[in-house]
């Protein structure tokens, strides 16, 4: 029999917790690897202080002829270690990368046999042929036609992220963004420009699957910008109105009414995240934004109209940003009260704008994608700056972002990610409870779970 293929989820220790969520991208690879007869087994290696020792295990207990690894431009140092474990484990064995970073910029990936710019579902098959070239470009395939992603490969209850008090689940409605902002990778790459969505009826039947399967009734979108499509919406809404499930979606500000909102609440929505980046109307044209301050604003009215926690993602650093382009940020999160808000370093991203022209961004930087891990979130504490925007450098940045983060949750009484307050209505958390709360949770909403859709399934 054919050794199965080793799909690889890398560990991002940098995270506050990468056992939040799981990367969907790579559970799409192995579900349409399944699809296609091919055996798949999945070693998770995040969350794990010592991964080499699991790795080295897995390797030597699947004995695979492939392997594949994903990685964003943050994951690529690891990414890279787990290669090297590979190569010594089993040198004969092929290793394929996917993933954002293998997209943008294969380039950096040569070290591995084979790296795959586009879906990873379908190219990984291309790969393990004989004649596979190490570079494999894939045009954008249906979205609609995946089979869904492969969460039976995991541990689902090891992923803690609380909505209103219930575990929670990632799901994707659509694929793509089209919007223009220079902090964006891909904005001139349509693989990441053309949206690809899921049928309304395919959304609701996964979150249908997940809650039956694993419990969980809450369900945290990771699109782009969720209300991209009006319509799209509204059915999504319409379908879920015969549900009990809360969710969370990023939406885009000028794109929010009060229509759609109201919909959106009475199917399920608690929070919305909105990419608000500046208070400054002169940063968000540079930035290519394409939505003013009064639209953040009015998009914050409407969530509080309609009932949903509103949660403001704002950045330091952006390109031509002052120090009083950032007491506007300040002074908006002041003035329209978020019910919880995240502030990041503004750092360049291969396929971005502002790092493909920073002489037109006015930025200068320096790093190594392969080295170093440049990540815009991390954990509080741990930031670093990798650019200067010309007015702030990259420690004024960091400190500047502390500063008015401590500032702000004192103000606006909110606590800090990680606090345990997050198991309250307001979720501040990429992470979770103690293991044993967990658990505790999780059994109750299984309970609640298989209460609803009993009657369901007999109607």
């Amino acid at each position: 029999m054919t050794p199965p293929v080793l799909l690889i989820i890398p560990p991002a220790p940098y995270l506050i917790s990468d056992r939040a969520f799981p990367p969907l991208g790579i559970l799409y690879v192995a579900s349409d690897l399944q699809s296609r007869g091919v055996g798949v087994e999945l070693c998770d290696l995040s969350g794990l202080k010592d991964w080499r020792k699991k790795l080295r295990a897995e390797l030597e207990s699947v004995k695979p002829d492939f392997a594949g690894v994903t990685a964003t431009s943050p994951d690529l140092p690891a990414a890279l270690a787990i290669l090297g474990e590979c190569r010594k484990a089993r040198p004969k064995m092929r290793v394929i990368i996917g993933g954002v970073h293998a997209t943008i910029c294969p380039s950096d990936c040569s070290d591995f046999d084979h790296v795959i710019s586009g879906d990873g579902w379908g190219a990984v098959e291309l790969a393990m042929r004989p004649d596979a070239p190490k570079f494999i470009s894939v045009p954008p395939s249906d979205f609609d036609a995946i089979p869904f992603p492969a969460r039976h490969l995991l541990d689902m209850d090891s992923y803690h992220f609380y909505l209103e008090g219930r575990p929670a689940a990632s799901i994707m409605s659509h694929l793509g963004c089209p919007f223009s902002c220079v902090f964006c990778t891909g904005r001139n790459h349509d693989y990441f420009r053309r949206v690809r969505f899921r049928s309304a009826a395919k959304v609701l039947e996964e979150m249908d699957l997940v809650a039956q399967t694993y419990g969980r009734d809450a369900f945290v979108f990771y699109d782009d910008e969720f209300n991209l499509d009006r319509k799209h919406v509204l059915d999504i809404c319409a379908l879920l109105e015969t549900r009990g499930y809360v969710w969370r979606a990023p939406v885009r500000a000028d794109l929010l009414d009060m229509e759609l909102a109201s919909a959106m609440r009475s199917s399920g929505c608690v929070e919305v995240s909105v990419g608000v980046e500046s208070g400054s109307a002169r940063v968000l044209e540079k930035i290519g934004k394409g939505v003013t301050p009064e639209q953040n604003t009015a998009a914050r009215d409407i969530c509080r109209r309609a009932g949903i926690r509103f949660k403001a993602f704002t950045v330091v650093g952006l390109p031509g940003a002052t120090r009083a382009d950032e007491d506007a940020t300040k002074n908006w999160l002041l003035d329209n009260k978020p019910d919880d808000f995240d502030i990041a370093i503004n750092t360049p991203y291969p396929g971005t704008r502002q790092y493909n022209f920073p002489a037109d961004m006015g930025l200068s930087f320096s790093c190594d994608f392969k080295k170093d891990v440049v990540s815009y979130k991390v954990a509080p504490g741990k930031y670093k700056g990798f650019a200067s925007n010309g007015t702030l450098s990259a420690q004024e940045m960091v400190a500047l972002r502390d500063a008015m983060d401590r500032e702000l949750r004192r103000r606006l009484k909110i606590p800090p990610p990680g606090h345990a307050s997050s198991l309250g209505a307001v979720d501040h958390s990429k992470g979770g409870a103690a293991p044993a709360v967990a658990r505790g949770i999780l059994r109750a909403v299984k309970k609640r779970v298989k209460s609803i859709f009993q009657p369901r399934q007999q109607e």
